[in-house]
């Protein structure tokens, strides 16, 4: 029996609306496209570079170096799985994603036995972090991690319409059907209970103690990060690129300047009539936080992905929970946030571009602003500097963004410090907590943080909580 338009469309409402596909936004947008365009074009196959565009908005994708599509593909197929193993098992028309393709395919159930129900896969961010229970996909473009791997190995034969020829059939099943029968419902029974104490084994990491090694790194994470983990889709995370300009002789400084609103120039003619370079540079302390943040969130089993600020399209801005790393002087989609915010950078020394960081409520007992000490113009030289921690409303209500910020790059470094290490957890719990005594912590929805970092020889040794606004 050939399926209708009407029926697949039916079908994809059913799974758009499911539980398994709850708050996994990228996910819906990736299962409606190949849908309606498999529908609407059945000639025609979806190529990899065709979703970038279409669905994530990478309109200059290179699969070589971006893997986005193959990882959402992945946990795509495990999410269908799950769906058709818990609240989709009396459904008649099956959608799936075969592995290396990315047209669906359209299975219509006859009149089989009703599948035999598995224990349930639970769904939650405690569980599975990140959609999987395991590790991310990486940026080798592989699907072949852990939890592809189980995602293949784990799932239960697909019941399909069998034709039988009734003139023929026996009063009584035969011995082939009747083994057949059983080896199915001994695979479904066997996938089922793998699928479940994987899912006890993800329950039980979550709620590790801080004597377990590596348990306090989780158990710490929920205050902080609930708003940033609370989708399945990966947290994007955003390192400064700032473009500079100069020559050997001047050296190089910001080609746009924080308090400057006209676009840097970048017209060939101009640059060789100036005789100025042009490049890009990202700062030690981003590459750091990049290294501390993605670890952590790996170890609680939350994917990521990273961008240059020079790359990040408005798209992902309002569909993506961020993590932006560096001050507005490098990142310009800062200077445009959706939230007021108390804490602000400003330019200190208009002639150097010195940045420093304005309180615009100041509070009984806090300084009006907060600069770096410096025996000397280089980094190494820098003794104190000052960092912001915001965590602020997305581009989408549903969205935050979490934005670590030093007036230098070593802030930035302790920033992205203070917010994965479970001791700096600890304290930014403590001192932001609204919950009542007897109750779970928990922080305020927006927040602002400020920090003192010591500095020694170029690097961040020591950093303390100052003081903190909560935004409205």
């Amino acid at each position: 029996m050939i399926l209708t338009r009407e029926e697949k469309l039916h079908q994809l409402e059913n799974l758009l609306r499911s539980r398994a596909l709850h708050g996994s936004e990228n996910l819906k947008a990736f299962l409606r496209f190949v849908v309606t365009r498999m529908v609407d074009d059945e000639e025609t196959p979806l190529k990899e570079y065709v979703i970038a565009s279409e669905v994530f908005g990478q309109s200059k994708y290179d699969p070589r170096i971006d893997s986005i599509v193959r990882v959402q593909a992945g946990r795509l197929r495990l999410k269908l799985r799950q769906y058709y193993e818990t609240e989709g098992q009396a459904d008649r028309v099956v959608i799936d994603l075969p592995k290396g393709h990315y047209t669906p395919t359209f299975t219509l159930i006859g009149d089989a036995p009703p599948r035999q129900p598995t224990p349930p896969v639970t769904n939650t961010p405690e569980d599975f972090p990140n959609g999987t229970g395991h590790a991310p996909v990486h940026s080798n473009g592989a699907e072949t991690n852990a939890s592809v791997a189980a995602d293949e190995a784990t799932a239960p034969p697909a019941a399909r319409e069998a034709n039988f020829s009734h003139s023929d059939a026996p009063a009584r099943p035969s011995k082939l059907l009747t083994a057949t029968l059983a080896l199915t419902l001994i695979c479904l029974l066997l996938g089922g209970t793998s699928i479940y104490y994987r899912a006890q084994t993800q329950r039980l990491l979550g709620a590790r103690d801080s004597t377990t090694p590596g348990g306090a790194a989780l158990t710490s994470l929920a205050p902080a990060w609930s708003g940033l983990m609370a989708s399945d889709d990966p947290v994007l995370i955003v390192y400064s690129n700032a473009l500079f300009e100069g020559t050997p002789a001047t050296g190089m400084k910001f080609a746009k300047p924080l308090n400057v609103n006209a676009p840097p120039t970048t017209d060939a003619r101009a640059v060789a009539a100036n005789t100025n370079i042009y490049d890009t540079y990202t700062g030690v302390g981003e590459v750091m936080g990049i290294h501390f943040i993605s670890t952590m969130l790996q170890r609680a089993g939350h994917s990521v992905r990273v961008k240059r600020s020079t790359t990040l399209t408005w798209e992902e801005a309002k569909s993506d929970n961020i993590i932006f790393l560096g001050s507005p002087s490098e990142n310009m989609f800062l200077r445009e946030l959706p939230q007021a915010q108390e804490f602000i950078f400003e330019t200190a020394d208009q002639r150097t571009g010195e940045l420093r960081i304005v309180n615009t409520v100041p509070q009984a007992g806090e300084q009006a602003d907060y600069r770096l000490r410096a025996e000397g113009t280089s980094a190494g030289q820098i003794t104190e500097d000052y960092a912001i921690v915001s965590m602020l409303r997305g581009f989408d209500d549903k969205r935050h963004i979490l934005v670590l910020a030093g007036i230098t790059t070593l802030g930035t470094q302790a920033a992205a410090e203070y917010v994965t290490k479970p001791e700096y957890l600890a304290e930014l719990t403590a001192r932001l907590n609204t919950a009542p005594a007897e109750a779970a912590p928990r922080l305020p929805d927006y927040y602002q943080v400020i920090l003192r970092v010591q500095v020694k020889g170029g690097v961040p040794v020591q950093t303390s909580y100052v003081t903190h606004h909560v935004l409205r």
